[in-house]
């Protein structure tokens, strides 16, 4: 079915702008409607309409890249614009925004109710467009790929895997056998209790594949290849240089934490692969900005065995920190290990009071053998107090960056701050 819109001389100079002429002729520009959205609310339009322009174009933004463009041209439509994609691809791409953003305000996604047309020529004023049959739409969804940036009922994918805030990067890598993993990087505050401010982040991993139902699952930890290891080790690093390019003011005067698995560390090729990334981030004048957390520590890994490892990092980074594996550590065999703290982790598992009883003898030994003690993933004010009460000097989870906020700024945070609403 042909259609012509017409369009304001505003929006026809955004889209040219946007060089929607060349997308047109190579079948990149389309238009989705929400009239089935409005039809069905009726008269409570009014209250719906910029909660649905919102949602369609924060969903739409989420995944975009740096070339693609999305504008309202009426009541009911949006044009996208998606350059740099293949016309399969921006055409599935299209749909799943319409699925998402059908399914989140009508709980149910019905094929006529996905309105999709192709624009097939743009002269400034008006477009001409047809709509994309069923058969098409059918075609498209083959060429759809799960990924954290797309969800089937328009919630935030990442909140599955325990990330309350949307990630800074997603990015994929190839797993050794053919599969492919997905990841998010995002940035959480580490606070530094004894300075009295938050002055580094830790930058969090989760990473997912899909299953045989095609559904995202979490991978297990020590699954990957000592090379796939590195492979995520390494994006994670680009993604931490790639801070330097935020906006002003976004990063000077912080530090970032790295974790770094020992999986990858511990095997030469993945390990000189690593090192390589490290050297560039030195050259770029991360040094003095950067610690490496090393994780995923076998608990009975030789006092030597380590030391070489932290020996081989500390000349590209500030210093080594080492996540302890999960159950009793004696922490006293890792003396003089070359690492300047030892970070414990809170386990879900366990009761609030255990946990309070486990953080009181892992601070005196990490003030035994005089290195920094770190606790992650606090979610609770009453753990966050009883880890300062027993002398951690860096707190790191949920609690805190839901006291903190998003912003990834140096700037002073005291216990005062944990009572703020």
């Amino acid at each position: 079915m042909n259609q012509t819109k017409s369009i304001s001389t505003s929006i026809g100079d955004l889209l040219r702008h946007a060089g929607a002429s060349g997308a047109a002729e190579r079948g990149q520009v389309h238009i989705v409607s929400v009239a089935p959205i409005r039809e069905a609310v009726g008269e409570r339009w009014g209250r719906h309409e910029p909660l649905v322009e919102d949602f369609v174009i924060r969903s739409f933004r989420r995944s975009a890249r740096d070339d693609d463009f999305i504008v309202r041209v009426n009541e009911a439509d949006f044009i996208l614009i998606q350059p740099s994609r293949e016309p399969m691809a921006a055409l599935s791409r299209a749909s799943q925004l319409m699925r998402e953003t059908l399914s989140y305000f009508l709980g149910v996604v019905k094929a006529e109710h996905i309105h999709i047309s192709i624009v097939d020529r743009f002269d400034g004023q008006g477009v001409d467009a047809t709509r994309v049959g069923e058969g098409e739409l059918a075609k498209a969804a083959l060429e759809r790929s799960v990924d954290l940036s797309s969800s089937e009922d328009g919630s935030a994918p990442w909140e599955k895997f325990g990330v309350s805030r949307p990630p800074r990067k997603v990015v994929s890598i190839r797993l050794s056998d053919g599969a492919d993993l997905q990841a998010v990087f995002f940035l959480d505050p580490v606070w530094n209790i004894a300075q009295g401010a938050v002055v580094s982040f830790v930058a969090r991993t989760v990473a997912v594949q899909a299953g045989p139902d095609g559904q995202l699952m979490p991978i297990a930890q020590g699954s990957m290849t000592p090379k796939s290891y590195a492979s995520l080790a390494a994006k994670r690093l680009r993604f931490v240089r790639e801070l330097a390019g935020d906006s002003a003011g976004a990063t000077p005067g912080i530090a970032v934490h790295v974790p770094l698995s020992f999986n990858c560390l511990s095997h030469s090729g993945s390990r000189m692969n690593v090192l390589a990334e490290l050297k560039k981030m030195a050259a770029a004048e991360w040094k003095s900005r950067l610690f490496v957390e090393v994780t995923d520590v076998p608990i009975a890994l030789p006092h030597v065995r380590l030391t070489e490892i932290i020996a081989q990092l500390r000349p590209f980074v500030r210093g080594v920190l080492v996540r302890l594996p999960e159950g009793p550590v004696d922490l006293l065999r890792w003396d003089r290990c070359g690492a300047i703290g030892m970070i414990a982790t809170v386990d879900p598992a366990q009761t609030e009071r255990a946990m309070i009883a486990r953080i009181g003898k892992f601070a005196e030994d990490t003030a035994r053998i005089g290195v920094i003690a770190s606790l992650y993933g606090v979610r609770t004010r009453s753990l966050t107090l009883a880890a300062w009460a027993a002398g951690v000097r860096l707190l790191s989870g949920d609690y805190v960056a839901e006291k903190y906020g998003d912003a990834v700024t140096a700037q002073r945070f005291v216990a005062e701050d944990l009572y703020r609403e």
